[in-house]
């Protein structure tokens, strides 16, 4: 199956179940950026409940450009202050450590394009879940494909944790105990809490 779906800033957990059921993903730079979604803002967990990190746009809450042409606002280190508080929410969880460098060198990268550092967050995320596949980021210019699904925008800042009908991986958060548990998160949750044993997660949900 051959997935089109949103580029998101470090996806959500529900869409690499549905990105990994597939064997080649393509992410539409040309289609209008669409605001008030995952294009450019990730949910985490913090002792108080779910919080979001939005990267800023230039252009703000008007632009009307397509997706490949958002450019980040650099005025303020929004990198920083985002590595910043995934170290500061996670910095005990059991498995960030073995990460932390990597990503460390990541948020240190500066990326014009939102489209272009959001892809390479996916490449990150799919690199440490082991997950193998065709990445097409271009016009298609060929028939030749298997049959195309689309699934964009599935889950949205408003409906991301109650999506009916939706399996989602439960396992072990930090905060818990505080919070309750909390689905379908950044998949930097499901990586710092359970490292190389995401992949097993995430399979034992497409197998179902």
């Amino acid at each position: 199956m051959v997935l089109l779906t949103d580029l998101q800033y470090f996806t959500l957990i529900n869409s690499i179940i549905d990105i990994s059921s597939s064997s080649c993903v393509i992410f539409d730079r040309e289609r209008a950026f669409k605001k008030s979604t995952f294009r450019n803002r990730m949910i985490l967990a913090s002792p108080k409940g779910p919080v979001t990190l939005s990267i800023p746009i230039i252009g703000g809450r008007g632009i009307k450009s397509p997706y490949g042409e958002v450019l980040i606002d650099y005025k303020t280190d929004w990198q920083k202050n985002h590595y910043r508080t995934i170290e500061t929410l996670y910095g005990k969880s059991p498995w960030f450590h073995q990460y932390q460098p990597q990503l460390k060198i990541l948020f240190e990268g500066r990326v014009d394009h939102l489209f272009e550092w959001n892809l390479a967050c996916f490449k990150w995320v799919i690199q440490k879940l082991n997950i193998k596949m065709t990445i097409i980021d271009q016009p298609l210019t060929s028939n030749s494909l298997e049959e195309i699904v689309e699934k964009v925008d599935i889950y949205s800042p408003s409906n991301y944790w109650n999506i009916e009908k939706k399996s989602f991986v439960k396992y072990p958060q930090v905060f818990e105990d505080r919070t309750g548990f909390l689905a379908n998160l950044s998949t930097l949750d499901l990586l710092f809490n359970e490292g190389p044993f995401a992949q097993n997660k995430i399979e034992s949900i497409i197998i179902k």
